[in-house]
């Protein structure tokens, strides 16, 4: 099964600024959503895709299935891409403190 005739309508993005980026086909405003599925990133609502079909008909179980694991797919890379941001602030914070205490230990010598 593939998915060709299957556009991405709309993304709505909730809690995620980077998703921001990501557009739609602008052709797809042409067509009405068919369904809708949630992206979710540590068990929060992250954005809703809409998806609609380039023919006008009603997307089949095998799709919907299919769209299912295309969401599940994004909301494990999104859930990677905070999870690395995440660990570069922290990176970042413990070299801070780290200049911080050699600072304060120099000055208390």
């Amino acid at each position: 099964m593939v998915l060709r005739s299957i556009v991405v309508v709309a993304l709505v993005t909730l809690v995620m600024p980077a998703l921001t980026d990501l557009q739609p086909d602008a052709s797809a405003v042409e067509w009405s959503p068919v369904v809708a599925l949630p992206i979710f990133v540590r068990q929060h609502l992250a954005a809703v895709v809409l998806f609609g079909h380039r023919t006008g008909e009603a997307i089949d179980p095998d799709e919907l299935g299919m769209l299912k694991s295309l969401c599940i797919g994004a909301s494990a890379a999104l859930d990677h891409l905070e999870a690395e941001a995440r660990r570069r602030e922290v990176e970042e914070l413990q070299r801070a403190l780290s200049t911080y205490k050699l600072a304060d230990s120099i000055e208390h010598a």
